[in-house]
């Protein structure tokens, strides 16, 4: 397996961009992703990267990432679903810290069933840790009618209430700039 950083200065080829699209669909509800047109214009950002984990040519897992002024974000994180629970969400997350050498912010559900207690768990056994904050994901489509309440998880240390703050606002400025946030 190959881990591989794909930016505006090393664009991903159009076959791996084809799977990656395909896992978001199966990965994300509409409401947590953008449309297919914008991921393509984020492929270009010069602030985004994607770290890939590929097997040959196919495509295993991704972070789509926002190098930012102090953090790196990441929008979104999927492994595909028959190598789920072999440990390659783990090895994705070490080598975008080892990499990056940057605190990370991520966002999550909050965990209020099995799935979502489950998924704040891994990221927690991964050095990640739930922040208390407000936070409301902006609709990333005209279709999507209210923002969805999600939760601030940061690595290696937890945020203050002020920092949570602070790094939320950058997110609406830079990652979310000119979405609506609809309670």
């Amino acid at each position: 397996m190959r881990f591989v950083f794909y930016s505006a200065a090393q664009p991903m080829p159009e076959a791996m961009a084809a799977q990656l699209l395909s896992l978001m669909r199966e990965a994300f509800p509409p409401a947590e992703r953008r449309t297919e047109d914008e991921f393509r214009q984020l492929f270009t950002h010069p602030n985004v990267q994607i770290l890939c984990a590929r097997q040959d040519e196919r495509l295993q897992g991704f972070l789509l990432l926002w190098v930012l002024d102090g953090f790196v974000f990441v929008e979104n994180f999927a492994v595909q679903s028959d190598l789920r629970g072999q440990g390659l969400g783990s090895d994705l997350l070490r080598v975008l810290t080892g990499h990056f050498g940057l605190p990370v912010i991520l966002e999550v559900e909050p965990p209020e069933d099995d799935l979502t207690r489950r998924r704040v768990a891994f990221y927690e056994r991964n050095g990640y840790h739930l922040n208390a904050c407000e936070y409301y994901l902006p609709c990333l489509s005209d279709e999507i009618e209210r923002s969805v309440q999600l939760q601030i998880m940061s690595a290696p240390e937890p945020l203050s209430e002020a920092a949570c703050r602070a790094a939320i606002d950058v997110l609406y400025r830079s990652v979310y700039e000119g979405k609506p946030i609809r309670k």
